[in-house]
Parts: C-alpha cells; structure tokens; sequence
C-alpha cells in the first residue's frame, strides 16, 4: 500500500482446496474429477467428466466446466469456462486439443469489460527429470496457443501464445542451480476488449518475486496495472543443502514484466529462504525485496508443489 514506511508482511495468497474424485463411473473407465480452491485471491470451482481413449495409460477426452473469482492488485474479475479436450503423450510430449468457452466480467482499473470468446487451443508439456520429486537434472517445456475469431461467437479477434521453461542441474551432492522464463504475446486490436485472466502481468511466487501477485504490467491513465500484450520474466537461483538431503537455503534473482509493444521496463526481486522437502511435496519460503520500493519494503512468499 502506498505510503509504507516500514516493512510489511504479505502472503501471496492462503488458500484451501479439496478434491472429489470418482474414478469407477463405469465398467469403461470414466471417471469424475472436482476440485474446490477457496483463497484470498482466487476461488475456483472445476468439475471434470474423463473418458479413457484407446490406450488409456496414453489418451482421454474429457469435458469440463469452471467457475472462478479472482481479486488481485490489479483487477476482479468472474468467469465462467465450458472445455472439450483431447489428450494424449507421445514421444515425451503431453499433447492437449481443447476448444473453449469463456465468458467472463472483469473490472481492471476504471475499465469494467464483459468478454464472451470461443477459443480453440493446443498445449504441449514435457517434463524429463531424473527425479520428479527431489530433482538433481531435470526440465519443463509448456506451451499454449489459442485463438478466437469475432465471427464465430466471440466478442475480439485474438492470437495468444505463451511458453514456460525450467531446468535444474545439482553439482554432484553440493548445490543446485535452477532457471526459469516465462514468455507470451497476444495479437488483437485493443487490449481494453480482452478479459483479464487472458492480459498479461508478472510479480508474485512463480514470477518476479518481492512484487505482489499480478502487480506488474502497463497502467493506464489513472497509474493502474491493466495488464499486457507480452511477458518477458526470468529467474535464476542457488539452493544448498543445509541439514541432510531435506532442508536447503536458497538465493535468488528474478527480472522481467509484462508491456506493450515499446514500454517495456525490467523489475527485479531478490532474496533468499528455506526449502523443505517434507512427505506432502516441496514447501518454500522466501523472503523477497524488490527493486521498486513504493508499496512494499519486503514480502514473504510461500509455496508447496514439486520441483518441476
């Protein structure tokens, strides 16, 4: 908040989640997932219906539908998505066909923008690690292209591409390194048509650290974040063992932002913490400074989830 004058502890967000799973629909396979997310941020609801494809251990289909509500530093938005999908894993890659139906209301700034878009997509990860949960070498790929088209049910024109890349390499029984980036870019007229979950923004846990979730990206004429065509992030860290193979202390550096065509201006975070490798998955804690000092000396961020 502006006009700080001391430090203040934040949380990126608390939340809490619980899973229904019905994995015995049928004598074929079907299964039913759910999922309930409720934080200080965002607050989801998913239901997913999943039929096994000829091979099941390579292929499904599945349909879906999410509601969500969201209210972060720079904007609020509800939504409601219906999604058909078909996956399957080839070669090393997860390979997702989705088309998907968006309708969302979002208030960003002074700007209120109700958005209905029909988009068809495609998504490919890999993961290769000799470890999935305590990762020695090991990395991701992700990548996502989608499109809506104002003739066919939607309210813009869009072309979005966005990609994730992350890799660890450990030093024999010392310490590791860890790299990531974060890239996108939309193709439409006017970025003011577009809901908010599809702009672009950075800061928070899995971004530019010691800035708050979504706090970064083009503002508009009253200073306030409205997201951008583009993202550009990276983050490099060190972690060392400190207490046998379970607890590490770490340092690190991240960089980047969201902008438009020609305003791009770079932010820094930096800091350290603990990692903890405990039974449920790897829990993190930093404490992050940021290169902008306006709203916040320091914030904490805190995460649970596996290496890659």
């Amino acid at each position: 908040m502006p006009g700080v004058s001391g430090p203040v502890i934040r949380p990126t967000r608390v939340r809490v989640a619980a899973c229904a799973n019905n994995r015995y629909v049928n004598p074929r396979g079907h299964r039913f997932e759910g999922a309930l997310s409720v934080s200080s941020v965002i607050s989801s609801l998913a239901v997913d219906y999943v039929i096994p494809g000829d091979d099941p251990g390579r292929e499904s289909f599945s349909v879906g539908a999410r509601l969500a509500h969201e209210d972060n530093d720079s904007s609020v938005s509800d939504s409601a998505t219906l999604t058909a999908r078909h996956t399957i894993e080839s070669a090393g890659w997860t390979q997702s066909r989705f088309i998907e139906l968006l309708h969302e209301t979002s208030e960003v700034g002074e700007e209120d923008t109700v958005a209905t878009l029909l988009m068809p997509g495609v998504t490919f990860d890999r993961v290769q690690a000799d470890d999935l949960f305590k990762t020695r070498r090991g990395y991701r790929v992700f990548a996502e292209g989608r499109a809506a088209a104002d003739a066919l049910l939607s309210t813009t024109d869009l072309l979005s591409f966005s990609a994730r890349v992350k890799g660890i390499y450990r030093f024999g029984e010392g310490g590791r390194v860890t790299g990531r980036t974060d890239l996108g870019t939309l193709f439409l007229a006017n970025i003011d048509d577009l809901p908010a979950s599809l702009r672009f923004f950075a800061g928070g846990d899995n971004s530019v650290r010691g800035y708050a979730w979504k706090s970064l990206g083009p503002k508009d004429a009253d200073g306030d974040v409205r997201g951008g065509k583009h993202l550009l992030t990276g983050s490099l860290e060190y972690e060392h063992p400190v207490f046998g193979d379970d607890w590490w202390a770490g340092a690190f550096i991240d960089a980047g932002n969201a902008f438009d065509s020609s305003d791009f201006e770079v932010r820094y975070g930096y800091g350290g913490g603990a990692r903890w490798y405990s039974p449920v998955g790897r829990l993190r804690l930093d404490l992050a400074f940021p290169d902008d000092r306006e709203q916040d000396d320091w914030r904490i961020h805190f995460s649970l989830g596996a290496d890659l």
